[in-house]
């Protein structure tokens, strides 16, 4: 491809003489990295193409610049005084970082594993909160990146959507399956549960910045929520997100004590409670850019509780 376009081989390249082949090899293999690699995203996860080439571009121009950028410092160590010996010098440093950056994937890997063991922990508390957690934290990323946040601050409002309950499995199987109205006593029981999670998750370091969101995601937009009757900006975004996402799933799915809403009227809730219980430019966001990319619900999807 270098030879095709007008490179010379054998030697050190030479700019700006060299610079119109560099290019357009540098594109070539660009485009057919990013369309292959889309091609199989695509076929493997069900996804439009051009959703796929989205979601490849960001990771896969990284590592073409950073690959680009190693190439072109092996090569001109080789075309140095030093010769293969200054190659073999500059890639040990380079393997070292490869070897580095692999174990803080497995890290992140196992990370993972352990959120999605405690989600697990929820569903197997009471089947009726079956799904729930998943289907929340699917909401509340898809909220957080039409918002633009941060990729480490989606990723850790994904992580909360998930433990958001976790803090349910202190609470009696005869509070959670009850399908008469809570008592006042019971309720409070309930109202416990933010608090409890908190806590759990709290000895998981790595969970640290999703306690605030955990522990206040049933505080309301203009006060009166719980644990803390906190109020309009002084509850934090991923908790005002996670409210929405709750809310949202708590509507569209059968609960035990009660039908769906179905979607037009959970719609409707949520307009009207804008101000009131949802942060209102959370709720703009979520019916502007979300609700219309989220699946009708089955009848097997739709059971879950408090």
């Amino acid at each position: 491809m270098w030879q095709l376009f007008g490179g010379v081989s054998g030697a050190a390249p030479a700019l700006p003489d060299q610079a119109l082949p560099f290019l357009m090899t540098t594109i070539v293999f660009f485009s057919a990295n990013i369309l292959l690699t889309s091609i199989s995203t695509s076929l493997a996860h069900r996804v439009p193409l051009s959703g796929a080439v989205s979601m490849n571009l960001k990771w896969i121009v990284l590592n073409i610049v950073v690959a680009a950028a190693i190439g072109i410092l092996i090569a001109g160590v080789y075309f140095s005084s030093l010769g293969m010996l200054g190659v073999y010098m500059l890639c040990l440093p380079v393997l070292l970082i490869r070897y580095s950056l692999q174990q803080y994937m497995n890290l992140k890997d196992q990370n993972v594993q352990t959120v999605e063991a405690l989600a697990a922990a929820i569903d197997a508390k009471d089947p009726y909160t079956r799904g729930h957690s998943e289907r929340v934290a699917e909401i509340a990323e898809k909220i957080a990146k039409a918002m633009r946040l941060k990729d480490a601050d989606v990723e850790m409002i994904r992580y909360a959507g998930l433990l958001h309950d976790i803090g349910k499995i202190g609470v009696t199987d005869k509070i959670l399956q009850k399908t008469g109205r809570l008592s006042e006593e019971e309720f409070s029981m309930i109202k416990h549960h933010p608090t409890v999670g908190a806590e759990m998750v709290k000895p998981v370091q790595f969970l640290d910045k999703v306690l605030s969101a955990i522990r206040h995601h049933h505080e309301q937009y203009g006060g009166g929520g719980y644990p803390d009757g906190l109020k309009g900006e002084e509850i934090p975004l991923w908790a005002r997100i996670l409210c929405v996402a709750d809310a949202w799933d708590a509507m569209t799915v059968d609960r035990v004590y009660r039908r769906n809403l179905g979607r037009e009227k959970a719609i409707q809730q949520l307009i009207e409670g804008k101000g009131v219980q949802f942060d209102p430019h959370v709720v703009d966001v979520f019916l502007d850019h979300v609700v219309d990319s989220l699946p009708e619900l089955t009848e097997s999807d739709m059971r879950t509780t408090w």
